[in-house]
C-alpha cells in the first residue's frame, strides 16, 4: 500500500465516530442479538457488540503477524465507556459471509 493511501486511510479512521458507526444501515452480518458487523464510509467494517471477547482484535493481529492467512487489518479496538459496547474497526474486504 502506498504512503499516500496509508495517509488517506489514517485520515478516514480519525474521522470515524461512534455516531458514524451507529448510523450505518449497511449491515454485513448479524451473528446474535448482541453482535453485528456494519460497513462504514466504504472502506471499513466495524464489529459492534456487548459480548465481543476483549482478545478478539489481538487474536486477529496475531494471525496477521504470524500466518499467511489474508484477513482484514484491525485499525482500532475500543469500548464505549457510556454503553459498554466494544467496537473493532477493520478494513472492509468484499467476501461471502460463511
Amino acid at each position: 500500500m502506498s504512503t499516500e493511501m496509508d495517509n488517506e486511510m489514517h485520515s478516514v479512521i480519525e474521522l470515524l465516530t461512534i455516531a458514524d458507526i451507529e448510523a450505518s444501515t449497511d449491515v454485513l452480518s448479524i451473528r446474535t442479538n448482541a453482535i453485528k458487523v456494519v460497513r462504514v464510509k466504504e472502506h471499513f467494517a466495524v464489529k459492534i457488540g456487548y459480548s465481543i471477547p476483549p482478545l478478539e482484535a489481538k487474536n486477529i493481529n496475531f494471525i496477521t503477524a504470524n500466518s499467511k492467512v489474508h484477513i482484514p487489518k484491525v485499525h482500532a479496538n475500543f469500548v464505549d465507556p457510556e454503553t459498554q459496547k466494544r467496537y473493532i474497526i477493520m478494513d472492509f474486504v468484499p467476501s461471502t459471509d460463511l
